[in-house]
C-alpha cells in the first residue's frame, strides 16, 4: 500500500505531456523508421490523421514551400530519401508548448546515396550527419504549419563541396546535445518545473533583441563557457568572444538596418527555440560576399538551452544561455543577392574534388610490408614471435569453437 501511494504521489508531480508532443510522437514514428515511405497510397492513409487539410510545409533552398500531403509527398519528402536512404535519425531536442506549439532538433547519419538539391551524391558515397531542425504550429490538434531545416552548406561541405569560403570558427558540422542531465530528447516533459519556461523565455527573447535587432556585442546573456553549434560556413564557438568576433559582429557589419521577424516561438522547462528572419540591407561582406545593396530575408532556427542560476548584468538572475544550435539557410539568403551557391558545387571541377576514397594499400600484406620496411630492429626482430602468437590463437579459436546448436548473437550493427 505504502509503495503504491509513493507511485501516485510521483505520478501526480509529473507535468503533463503537451498534447502537441503527442501529436509529433505518432507522426515522427512513420518518418523516422522510413513507413512506406515510397508508397503514396499506403504513407499517405498512415499520416494523414497528423496533418491538417492544406497544411504548409517550408523547407529549405531550392525546395521551399509545398501545401497538403500530396505536394510535400513529391517533394522534399521523396527528393529526401532517396538522396540519403535508411538514413539514421537521432532526436535530442524536443520542446512543447500547450496546444499550439512544438519545436525539435536532430541530426541524420547516413550514406550521401544520390542527387541532392541538383547536387549529384560524390562518388565516395560518404558517411554524413545531417543537422535537422523542426518547428511546428498546431490548429484544432493538428499540424498547420512546418518549418524544417537542414544544413545545406554543411552537407555540402561534407561531401568535399566547399561553396563558401573556409570558416572562421572550426567544424560547423556539430550538433550535438546538451551539457545537461534533462533527458533524451531534452527536456523531458514529465520532469520540468512549473515557472522555468517564462524564465528561460525571457532570457532568450532579450538575447534575440540584443544580438539581432539592437546590434549589441555585448552577449551578456551568453554564460562564459557557453557552446555555440553554427552553420555550416561559419563554425562553432565555445566563447562568448568566438560568436561576438565571428558571428555577431560580422552579420552587424554585412546587414546594419536587419530587423527581425519572429516565425515561431516555444518554451518548455529551460528550453527555448524560435524560428525568425532577419531582414535588411546587404550593406557589407557577409561570408566572403561584398555588398550588394539588396534586401535580403535570412531564415533562421534556433535553440537553446538557459541556465536559470546565472546572472545577468544590470538583471540579477535570469538565466544566460550555456548551450546553443543555429541554423541559417544560407543558400537561399546567397540567392537573393544574385549569387547561387550551389552551381558551385555543379562545376566540374568541384565534382573532381568531391569526396574520393582515401587511398588504401591493396592488402593487409601489402600494408605490412610497408610497416615492416620502416620498424627498427628491435621490432623487426619481434615479428618471428608475432607470427608464432597469432598462429597459436588461430589453433586455439578452433578448438573452443562453438558446437552447432549453441545460442549466438546477431551482430548489433547488423
Amino acid at each position: 500500500m505504502m509503495r503504491l501511494c509513493c507511485i501516485l504521489l510521483l505520478s501526480a508531480c509529473r507535468a503533463e505531456l503537451p498534447e502537441v508532443k503527442k501529436v509529433i510522437d505518432g507522426m515522427a514514428v512513420i518518418i523516422r523508421e522510413h513507413i512506406q515511405w515510397n508508397n503514396w497510397p499506403a504513407w499517405s492513409k498512415a499520416m494523414a490523421p497528423f496533418w491538417a487539410d492544406g497544411f504548409t510545409y517550408d523547407f529549405v533552398y531550392p525546395y521551399g514551400k509545398t501545401h497538403g500531403l500530396r505536394d510535400w509527398y513529391l517533394g522534399e519528402h521523396l527528393h529526401y530519401n532517396e538522396a540519403f536512404p535508411g538514413f539514421k535519425s537521432t532526436n535530442f531536442l524536443f520542446l512543447g508548448e500547450g496546444s499550439k506549439f512544438s519545436s525539435l532538433q536532430s541530426y541524420h547519419t547516413v550514406q550521401w546515396n544520390g542527387s541532392f538539391a541538383g547536387v549529384p551524391a560524390p562518388k565516395s558515397k560518404p558517411l554524413i550527419k545531417i543537422k535537422d531542425l523542426d518547428f511546428y504550429i498546431f490548429k484544432d490538434g493538428k499540424i498547420e504549419y512546418n518549418w524544417c531545416m537542414v544544413d545545406v552548406v554543411a552537407i555540402m561541405q561534407q561531401g568535399g563541396y566547399h561553396i563558401l569560403p573556409p570558416a572562421p570558427l572550426p567544424d560547423g558540422i556539430n550538433y550535438v546535445p546538451p551539457r545537461a542531465m534533462d533527458g533524451i530528447p531534452s527536456p523531458d516533459s514529465n520532469y520540468v518545473k512549473p515557472g522555468d519556461a517564462e524564465v528561460a523565455r525571457k532570457a532568450y527573447k532579450q538575447m534575440l533583441e540584443d544580438d539581432f535587432v539592437q546590434k549589441s556585442s555585448a552577449a551578456r546573456w551568453w554564460a562564459d563557457d557557453m557552446v555555440w553549434d553554427g552553420p555550416g560556413g561559419i563554425g562553432d564557438a565555445k566563447s562568448r568572444k568566438e560568436y561576438v568576433q565571428h558571428f555577431l559582429v560580422p552579420l552587424h557589419t554585412a546587414f546594419p538596418d536587419a530587423k527581425l521577424e519572429i516565425g515561431s516561438l516555444d518554451c518548455e522547462g529551460n528550453y527555448c527555440g524560435a524560428l525568425f528572419y532577419i531582414v535588411g540591407t546587404h550593406a557589407g561582406t557577409w561570408l566572403g560576399e561584398a555588398a550588394t545593396g539588396k534586401s535580403v530575408r535570412i531564415k533562421c532556427g534556433m535553440h537553446a538551452r538557459i541556465d536559470l542560476n546565472l546572472e545577468v548584468e544590470g538583471c540579477g538572475q535570469c538565466g544566460r544561455i550555456a548551450d546553443a544550435w543555429l541554423q541559417m539557410d544560407i543558400v537561399e539568403a546567397f540567392t537573393q543577392i544574385g549569387v547561387d551557391l550551389l552551381s558551385r558545387a555543379k562545376q566540374p571541377e568541384a565534382q573532381e574534388m568531391a569526396a574520393e576514397p582515401e587511398a588504401q594499400p591493396e592488402s593487409l600484406a601489402d600494408e605490412a610490408e610497408v610497416s615492416l620496411s620502416e620498424a627498427p630492429g628491435s621490432l623487426a626482430r619481434a615479428i618471428p614471435s608475432l607470427c608464432c602468437l597469432v598462429v597459436l590463437l588461430a589453433v586455439m579459436a578452433k578448438l573452443f569453437k562453438a558446437a552447432p546448436g549453441s545460442i549466438s548473437q546477431e551482430p548489433l550493427l547488423a
